[in-house]
């Protein structure tokens, strides 16, 4: 059985191990839950695994590979890592997309054409009655931070997974690990997976608005 190498440390358990390229699914599974990894497989087809001190990783379902550091707060309970990741040696990056098991793939968060490093959901709004639902993020908190909102219309069959006790949905501070819009067409199914929970729905359209761009529509 393969095992990965050492990694830098000092970010927590996820940070003490080396890249998992080269290895199976199955052998990753084995050496996370050696370490004391609570496993959780989402609907969306994500594998979570996490550790005693708050650090995670988590598989993609296209095979990339996302670790998140053990969090961390200042003096005032705030926390000073939002929107960090670890590359494969276990060292601090702002970039959304790590190496996996089988290299540097892409999912739908790269059609946001946002940039390369990584967001957190600060709030979602659900509108029954219109039948809308609101996502706001932040882009790059560690250095952009550049608000900014995907709105979707015509939304129904909406599923929550959560993962941890979810506060006021107005307040939410969620790393984004992945987003799928789905296949184009009439009825299209997104799926939003974070490491606070993971929200699916069927939706009719998409817009992405930003500051610089009162709605920039990529799905219609």
């Amino acid at each position: 059985m393969r095992r990965p190498g050492s990694g830098q440390g000092n970010h927590g358990i996820a940070s003490t191990f080396g890249s998992l390229r080269g290895m199976s699914r199955v052998e990753a599974d084995v050496f996370l839950r050696s370490l004391g990894a609570e496993v959780r497989t989402t609907a969306g087809g994500y594998t979570r695994y996490t550790f005693s001190d708050s650090s995670e990783v988590w598989l993609r379902p296209n095979g990339e590979v996302v670790w998140l550091p053990q969090r961390a707060y200042d003096s005032q309970g705030q926390r000073i890592n939002k929107g960090m990741r670890l590359d494969e040696n276990g060292v601090l990056t702002a970039l959304h997309t790590t190496r996996g098991t089988r290299g540097r793939l892409t999912m739908d968060y790269q059609a946001l054409a946002l940039g390369a490093a990584a967001s957190v959901v600060t709030a979602v709004t659900v509108d029954k009655d219109q039948h809308t639902i609101m996502i706001s993020c932040l882009y790059d908190p560690q250095d952009v931070q550049m608000p900014y909102t995907l709105y979707f219309k015509q939304c129904e069959l909406l599923a929550w997974q959560t993962f941890k006790a979810l506060p006021d949905l107005q307040q939410l501070d969620a790393e984004l690990i992945g987003i799928s819009l789905g296949p184009s067409g009439a009825q299209q199914l997104a799926v939003l997976t974070t490491d606070v929970f993971e929200l699916s729905f069927v939706y009719g359209s998409f817009s992405l608005q930003t500051p610089t761009s009162a709605s920039y529509s990529i799905r219609t």
